[in-house]
C-alpha cells in the first residue's frame, strides 16, 4: 500500500481516512475527506482514478494560473494519467472520495490507460460510483470488524476498472467521430471556397492541425474519396454549372475553376460524364 498510496498521501499532506491494498489486482484503495484548501499532486508513476462519493464540495482543476471550470463534483470521476502533475482547489465545504492507484502489476492496467491516456476532470459515472461508494462500505466494515471478504471486493474492484475503460472508450469514438466530421467539413467548405487554387492536401491537413496521411485517411473514411478526387468532383460540379449559363471559352472556363489546360477540363469533363465539354454544353441548354 505504502509504494501505491505514498505519493498521493505527500501531495494532499494527510494520512487516508481508510485504506487497504486489493493484493489480487494490485491496487491502492483510499478514503479522502477534505475541505477549503489547495494542493498539488506532482506526476504519478501509476495511474488514478478518483470517484466523488460525497460532501457538498466541489474540487476544481487548476489550469495554468487560473481555477478551470471543470471541476469534480460528488457523483463524478476523474482519472489521473501517469507523468502529468496537477493542481486543485477545493472549495464549498467537505469533499469525500475513493481513489483507486493501478499498481504496475495489475493485469488491467493497459485496459485503464488504452482507453486514457490523458488527464479527465469531474465526468459523470453513475455506476462506478455506486461502486465505489460499496467499496467505501466494504472498507469501513473492514477497519471495524477485521472482516475480509476479498473475493467480493476484487469482484467490484475489477468491476470498475472495466467499466472505466468501456465509457472511456465509448466516449473517445464519440469525439473521434465529432472531430471528423468537423475536419471533413471544414476541407470541404475550403475546397468550396478555393476551388480555383492548386491547394494540395498538405494545405487542407495544415489546417486541420494533422499530418498529411492521418488527414487523408480521416477524410477518404469520411467522404469514401481522396481529398483530390473530392476537389475534382466540386470543381467538375461548377464547371457544368458554368457550361449551361455561361458563354465563357472553354480555355477560361478551365484556367478559372483550376485545371491546368483545356485539355485537362476536356479529359475530365469525358471521364466524369462520358461527353467534351460542348458537348455538356449543349445538352445543358437543352
Amino acid at each position: 500500500m505504502t509504494s501505491l498510496l505514498g505519493p498521493l498521501e505527500h501531495a494532499l499532506r494527510m494520512r487516508p481516512r481508510l485504506a487497504m491494498h486489493v493484493d489480487a489486482m494490485d491496487l491502492g484503495l483510499a478514503v479522502w475527506r477534505q475541505r477549503d484548501r489547495v494542493y498539488s499532486v506532482p506526476p504519478l508513476a501509476d495511474p488514478v482514478i478518483s470517484i466523488h462519493v460525497g460532501g457538498t464540495g466541489r474540487i476544481r482543476y487548476g489550469d495554468g494560473e487560473r481555477w478551470s471550470r471543470r471541476s469534480s463534483t460528488p457523483g463524478t470521476v476523474t482519472f489521473l494519467p501517469v507523468g502529468v502533475g496537477t493542481r486543485w482547489l477545493v472549495e464549498g465545504g467537505e469533499v469525500e472520495h475513493l481513489s483507486v492507484t493501478i499498481g504496475a502489476r495489475s493485469r488491467l492496467r493497459n485496459l485503464v490507460t488504452d482507453a486514457a491516456d490523458g488527464l479527465q476532470v469531474g465526468l459523470p459515472d453513475p455506476l462506478n460510483v455506486s461502486l465505489a461508494q460499496t467499496m467505501v462500505e466494504v472498507l469501513t466494515a473492514e477497519a471495524a470488524s477485521d472482516a475480509n471478504d476479498a473475493a467480493f471486493l476484487d469482484s467490484v474492484c475489477e468491476t470498475l476498472l472495466r467499466n472505466f475503460a468501456r465509457l472511456r472508450r465509448v466516449h473517445y469514438r464519440a469525439a473521434a467521430t465529432a472531430s471528423t466530421c468537423a475536419i471533413t467539413a471544414g476541407a470541404i467548405a475550403v475546397m468550396e471556397r478555393r476551388f480555383s487554387e492548386a491547394l494540395p492536401v498538405a494545405t487542407l491537413a495544415a489546417a486541420a492541425g494533422l499530418s498529411i496521411p492521418h488527414f487523408s485517411t480521416l477524410f477518404k473514411r469520411a467522404t469514401g474519396r481522396s481529398p483530390h478526387q473530392y476537389l475534382l468532383s466540386v470543381r467538375v460540379e461548377k464547371v457544368l454549372a458554368a457550361l449551361k449559363n455561361d458563354s465563357t471559352p472553354l480555355a477560361d472556363l478551365a484556367y478559372n475553376f483550376g485545371f491546368s489546360s483545356q485539355s485537362h477540363l476536356n479529359a475530365t469533363l469525358r471521364r466524369v460524364t462520358g461527353m467534351t465539354p460542348a458537348q455538356c454544353r449543349k445538352q445543358a441548354r437543352g
